[in-house]
């Protein structure tokens, strides 16, 4: 386990942390890709419509868990917008939530935020051996977001509600 995962696997982080976590290891993240042996994370760094798929080696090198997990969080920091922003949308919300055709509006209406949210998850898992398969978890700090969780929970029950699908 390389130094830089040590710092952000001993407690759930929040975004702060995550944050300065990436900006003081970002030059290290570029020169694990120029080295690391996968290779997949040069192409993708080259060409960023590249789809990035798992690396698929038995047990992954120090250098492909680490360009993996600062490459989840980057995503992550990057789709997660303000706690006022999601606050707002939840002030939409509580006024129409006992009226079902309201919320399937609200839902419609907030389809590209949640769409992105739907990738976000409070742990984040970062494969460290293929066979058996063996995971490292990163906590996020559900407790510093409390409105981004609230709406992703609201958004995900009504999208995937039977009700919804049939709007």
């Amino acid at each position: 386990m390389t130094k830089y995962l040590l710092e952000i696997l001993i407690e759930p982080i929040g975004l702060d942390k995550t944050l300065d976590w990436l900006n003081k290891y970002e030059a290290e993240y570029f020169k694990a890709i120029a080295i690391s042996y996968c290779r997949q994370w040069s192409k993708w760094e080259r060409d960023k419509s590249i789809h990035i798929l798992p690396c698929c080696c038995h047990t992954k090198e120090a250098n492909c868990i680490f360009i993996e997990t600062y490459w989840k969080l980057k995503r992550t920091i990057n789709t997660i917008k303000s706690e006022e922003f999601y606050k707002s949308i939840l002030q939409l919300y509580y006024p129409i939530k006992n009226n079902q055709k309201a919320v399937f509006e609200w839902v419609k209406a907030h389809e590209e935020v949640g769409d992105k949210l739907l990738l976000i998850e409070s742990i984040i898992k970062i494969a460290t051996h293929n066979e058996p398969y063996k995971t490292i978890d990163i906590h996020l700090n559900q407790k510093e977001n409390p409105n981004l969780w609230e709406f992703k929970g609201i958004f995900t029950t009504n999208y995937y509600s039977k009700e919804y699908e049939n709007y």
